[in-house]
């Protein structure tokens, strides 16, 4: 069992960070782009700028050379203009970083004052057509990227012999000495491109580098944040989910599971339970030992409660002292009263909280689906009415009843319809239940088992009234009804020579009436019977209301002859000093202990102690609820005495019970164990 269950599976998404990381890197990489197409634009434009300044730097050793020569001695002839060229290019054309070089002289008509060695004279009669911008002062530039982009057959030619070139007009304005020039060139431009490609990498690669880096310490800070937000948003939804003082679910997980149960059960046909377990006496530790010890008790019940449930079973706190076990997936109501026996027996070993010893005890209510309740609310009420009556009553556990909840009008109405019926004792008939030796398969005796005829609702089993009459001081009138026609029946099959005790239960009402003796003794000489046809059974709780008045009752019966057995045997508590001394000679075991003592090793445990203790005071030892050979075999190994159950026999009316014994000759010898399945196969036929 695990208190403290996974929360449920949500389905898989993104986490916000993986957002954040996706969209954060889709937005730096769009941004990279467009600073990539910026910066590259840049460099082009860098790239550019420095080849203008070259051309800044070809001006001035152009005008450093023509202002070493005479105005005079402008070059006008081809001698002139070839020793000009000369000079020029020793100063600018050799480093091969422009491939050719025009001035343009102002004048009325643009003249060439040079062209260099790649350009023939043929390049003046096409001036470039943004020439009169730069004789304006406007310098422009101009890829020339192949021959047939030009109109200059002198261009063309150094386009096809160097590339693409790019091509610079820069202008020189006049000066006293000088008239205003153009300076032409043409730049290579692989060079350039290849410097703006390398450029343009670095510049990428630092780029990348740079929002790489960047990305990842952004990264980083938003995932931790956000894995505290995870974290948070886990927190308060185990806070939503979970009692913070125990870490069990709290009420809202507990009804999405139990709503989840109620789903499944209507698909297989199971029954679902609903364990409400109230503390006794918490308060008293609370006023006593402080709420510090308080609150280590109520953390230690779940793990306390949970060694004994399922896996799929959940315990949840609803508040205060109060919990709730949901079991779902039972195959019967049966299944959760066992359950609910081995969880109050659980939280009867003491807790050992920092030095301090607590004893504590439980009162557990149980609703089951569909019988009780079709949703959460009404069996968590109908559990919390169960609770109350365990706790009013000393029960220790019981199992909601319509009858004892004040706010139905079931019972309201039969309050007045039994206490009508008790006036007319033919509404309610006796059906017996053979006990059989298990050592022999001998029948040993018959257990009477009232049931009413209500004139409306037909036949109530004893759990619809028998509550309610012990609620309203009318069981001991009904007590008086069940003796007297278990008696009178006895009468009747003594005279036909069936010679068998029957056992009646005792309420603890019952059981305290000090007049109880006398009344069984008046009864027994009137119908002409003994002490020893006659078995009473009461049960230890019955026993611990008042310990000392139960003792005087049960002795003054037993000397009258009447048999006494302790009926629950196991689930009352009663302390051994007080078995001791009462003059029982039988306990019954609880139907709980048995029910799953096949499958169940601390049943099992339990039973055979129950066992070894009855031998060793000299006790008959009865088994309730064997339901299956099964069972019978496994008692029979741990040595107990007598069986009694569906396995054996249901419980059958007057009229039956001695035809169901001459069909067996079970009342007067014994027959093969082997023979009992089919003797109640034939029964069930």
């Amino acid at each position: 069992m695990r208190p403290l269950q996974p929360f449920a599976h949500r389905g898989r998404s993104l986490s916000l960070h993986t957002r954040f990381g996706l969209l954060s890197a889709a937005l730096l990489a769009m941004l990279g782009v467009v600073l990539g197409i910026w910066s590259a634009g840049r460099i082009r434009r860098t790239n550019v700028d420095e080849a203008v300044r070259l051309i800044n730097f070809t001006k001035v050793t152009a005008v450093y050379t023509l202002t070493h020569l005479d105005q005079a001695k402008l070059p006008h002839s081809a001698r002139d203009q070839s020793k000009l060229g000369e000079l020029i290019v020793d100063a600018t054309l050799r480093s091969k970083r422009i491939a050719g070089l025009i001035i343009w002289r102002e004048g009325a008509r643009q003249q060439v004052l040079f062209s260099s060695g790649h350009l023939d004279e043929t390049a003046s009669v096409h001036p470039p057509k943004d020439l009169a911008r730069s004789f304006a002062g406007r310098t422009t530039t101009q890829l020339i990227s192949a021959p047939e982009k030009t109109a200059d057959p002198g261009v063309a030619r150094l386009i096809a012999q160097q590339g693409p070139v790019l091509e610079v007009l820069s202008p020189m304005p006049a000066t006293a000495n000088m008239p205003a020039l153009v300076v032409q060139a043409f730049v290579p431009w692989r060079p350039v491109e290849r410097n703006i490609v390398a450029q343009t990498w670095a510049m990428v690669w630092a780029m990348l580098g740079g929002l790489a880096v960047f990305w990842i310490a952004i990264y980083r800070l938003v995932a931790r944040a956000s894995r505290r937000l995870d974290e948070q948003i886990e927190h308060n939804r185990e806070l939503a989910d979970h009692d913070p003082l125990t870490g069990l679910p709290n009420r809202e997980m507990l009804r999405r599971r139990v709503d989840k149960a109620i789903a499944a059960a209507k698909v297989n046909d199971r029954v679902v339970g609903i364990l409400l377990l109230d503390l006794d006496r918490f308060k008293e530790i609370n006023d006593t030992l402080g709420h510090h010890h308080g609150d280590l008790l109520l953390r230690a019940i779940g793990p306390r409660l949970a060694k004994v449930l399922r896996d799929h079973d959940c315990i949840a706190r609803l508040g205060g002292d109060e919990f709730v076990v949901l079991l779902p997936d039972l195959p019967n109501e049966a299944y959760a009263e066992a359950l609910a026996r081995r969880l109050r027996s659980q939280l009867s070993t003491p807790f050992l909280l920092e030095g301090v010893r607590l004893d504590v005890e439980a009162s557990l209510g149980i609703a089951v689906y569909p019988k009780h309740g079709a949703d959460f609310p009404a069996l968590l009420q109908h559990a919390d009415v169960a609770m109350y009556v365990a706790k009013k009553g000393s029960l220790g556990i019981a199992v909601y009843n319509p009858l004892l909840d004040e706010h139905s009008p079931t019972r309201l109405s039969l309050v007045g319809d039994l206490r009508t019926a008790l006036s007319h004792p033919e509404q309610f008939e006796l059906h017996y239940q053979p006990k059989a030796n298990m050592a022999t398969g001998k029948i040993s005796g018959l257990e009477a088992l009232v049931r009413w005829r209500h004139p409306e609702r037909g036949l109530l089993p004893p759990d619809d009234f028998i509550p309610i009459a012990e609620r309203t001081g009318m069981i001991q009138a009904l007590t008086d009804i069940v003796l007297e026609k278990a008696m009178a029946q006895q009468k009747v099959w003594k005279r036909a020579g069936i010679l068998l005790p029957v056992a009646i239960n005792l309420s603890t009402r019952c059981l305290l009436d000090v007049h109880l003796p006398d009344d069984v003794g008046r009864l027994l000489t009137h119908h002409g019977l003994t002490g020893s046809d006659l078995e009473l059974e009461i049960t230890e709780s019955a026993i611990m209301a008042d310990p000392q008045r139960a003792e005087e009752v049960l002795t003054r019966l037993a000397g009258i002859g009447v048999g006494l057995a302790i009926d629950d045997f196991g689930t009352g508590y009663s302390s051994m000093a007080h078995l001791k001394r009462l003059p029982v000679h039988e306990i019954k075991i609880d139907k709980s202990f048995v029910l799953d003592l096949e499958h169940n090793v601390s049943d099992a445990a339990i039973v055979r102690s129950v066992v070894d203790l009855g031998r060793n005071l000299g006790l008959t030892v009865v088994a309730e609820g064997v339901e299956n050979e099964r069972s019978w075999d496994v008692l029979n190994e741990l040595g107990c005495t007598t069986a009694q159950g569906f396995f054996l026999a249901r419980p059958l009316t007057a009229e039956r019970v001695a035809p169901w014994l001459a069909s067996r000759r079970l009342s007067a010898a014994a027959i093969p164990l082997a023979r009992l399945e089919q003797a109640r196969r034939a029964e069930v036929r």
